[in-house]
């Protein structure tokens, strides 16, 4: 046989019920207030304008010299599976300027700021590494390697001014500028300062 509740175990029971569906209640107010709100946190929406902004000015730009996907300039091409072709990377002469400070495998006596690749074919590529070195760092330095197995080369730039890094090219002249402002120029085919 049942046994009769009481009065007190169906008030809890019934106040129970009532609390869990006011909450479910709250919850789906709140959930819905939040899909339709449009409000972005105010750092994200900066970010947000930010990028809008500069492909408005690349569209912009890109009209300008009446550029189209139909027409555009093929993006520079970096080795399959290198670290290269994953930093940033921008046409100079006769290769591409490579913004990575990872030095060729073994040199650890120089501070690398840059680098410039020129592939060769099936010839192998160049690249020179901008730089000075890490226990002088008012000499600014050249590494020069030829391909993979190769040895790296080290040229060190007239007078103490500092870490050199890669800001243009020439063919294969590169322009290079140090810490103090000082303007050089390397020739990577005859492998000395200009």
């Amino acid at each position: 046989m049942r046994r009769p509740r009481s009065f007190l175990t169906s008030a809890r029971l019934l106040l129970c019920g009532v609390v869990a569906v006011t909450a479910l209640l709250g919850m789906t107010t709140v959930i819905a207030s939040n899909v339709g709100s449009s409000v972005l946190p105010s750092a994200k929406q900066a970010y947000l304008d930010r990028e809008a902004q500069r492909r408005d000015q690349a569209a912009a730009r890109n009209t300008a010299q009446h550029i189209n996907k139909s027409n555009a300039p093929a993006p520079p091409v970096a080795p399959p599976g290198s670290q290269m072709a994953t930093d940033p990377q921008l046409a100079a002469g006769d290769g591409v300027i490579i913004q990575s400070t990872v030095a060729p495998a073994g040199e650890t006596g120089t501070v690398v700021k840059n680098r410039w690749y020129l592939s060769l074919g099936n010839a192998g590529f160049i690249v020179v590494f901008a730089g000075c070195d890490s226990n002088v760092p008012s000499e600014g330095v050249v590494l020069v390697s030829r391909g993979p197995g190769s040895p790296v080369d080290q040229f060190v730039a007239p007078g103490a001014h500092g870490c050199l890094s890669i800001t243009g090219a020439t063919g294969r002249t590169l322009q290079l500028v140090a810490v103090d402002g000082f303007i050089i120029q390397f020739d990577s085919t005859a492998r000395a300062f200009k």
